[in-house]
């Protein structure tokens, strides 16, 4: 073998690439690369680790759905709570009120069953009460009711200002039959004064007692009580025939006569009017 022909060997061994062989190993990489999924196959199973941030993200939603949620909850308690607080408060010196309102009746009764009694003075008494329970009915007025009950309260302070016109009008009534001569025409006048002051306790249970306590319910407030007021200590009052022997009981002492009969008998009973119910 010569020279040249050992060149020609070489060179036929040694010779480039051709482009089909160059292609053929590269069509691999094409297809699927170390380690990388078949084009066209199914996709490579995904780590654990992959789930993580969403697991994160959910449990953040829901433990930020639980924080909304008690704080709403915490919310709505304190605002029941508050709720409570402010009609509680507003019963506690309405409560006040109606205790120095009935304790005005209480004298009443006194100064219409005193024996000795005479008419100047109890003119002068009755007129004194009208006072107190004017600033019982000026110290209603004065408070601030919550918001439902704004009718309700409007109600209260018109039956005590009822009561102190019915004590002011009976007052007057004393005295415009002080020369009366007929004791029946005397008592109806005086009953008729009265009658006022019975007609406040009806009102009082029925347009704010009443009233109050069906609000109270639809509120949902329990634990609050309504407080009852009751100024006529004998629901007879206004009759003639309770007035009637205690005109001629305090004219007979004006005078100086002594009165026949039996007589200051008209208030000593007591009838107890319906209290309705309590929270």
């Amino acid at each position: 073998m010569t020279e040249r022909d050992s060149d020609i060997d070489f060179d036929f061994f040694d010779e480039p690439e051709t482009q089909e062989t160059t292609q053929r190993r590269r069509a691999p990489r094409d297809g699927r690369g170390p380690g990388g999924p078949r084009r066209g196959g199914r996709p490579p199973l995904t780590m654990p680790g992959g789930l993580t941030p969403l697991l994160r993200l959910t449990l953040l939603v829901l433990f930020a759905i639980f924080l909304i949620v008690v704080l709403v909850l915490w919310v709505q308690s304190c605002q029941g709570a508050s709720k409570r607080s402010e009609y509680a408060s507003y019963m506690s010196k309405v409560d006040a009120t109606a205790k120095g309102s009935a304790g005005v009746g209480a004298q009443l009764n006194d100064a219409l069953t005193t024996p000795g009694v005479k008419e100047a003075e109890i003119e002068t008494k009755l007129n004194g009460l009208a006072q107190q329970e004017s600033q019982y009915a000026d110290q209603a007025a004065n408070l601030t009711p919550p918001g439902p009950l704004r009718v309700e309260h409007q109600h209260l302070v018109e039956v005590l200002q009822l009561r102190a016109a019915g004590l002011s009008r009976l007052a007057d009534g004393f005295r415009q039959t002080t020369k009366s001569k007929r004791a029946s025409d005397a008592a109806q006048l005086l009953a008729d004064q009265a009658t006022l002051l019975v007609a406040s306790d009806v009102n009082w249970n029925f347009y704010f007692r009443d009233q109050s306590l069906t609000e109270l319910k639809r509120q949902g407030i329990t634990g609050v009580k309504v407080p009852n007021s009751k100024f006529v200590q004998n629901s007879d009052l206004a009759t003639v025939a309770s007035l009637k022997p205690i005109w001629q009981r305090i004219q007979g002492a004006a005078t100086g006569t002594k009165p026949t009969g039996l007589h200051g008998t008209g208030l000593v009973s007591v009838k107890a009017l319906p209290s309705g119910l309590e929270l």
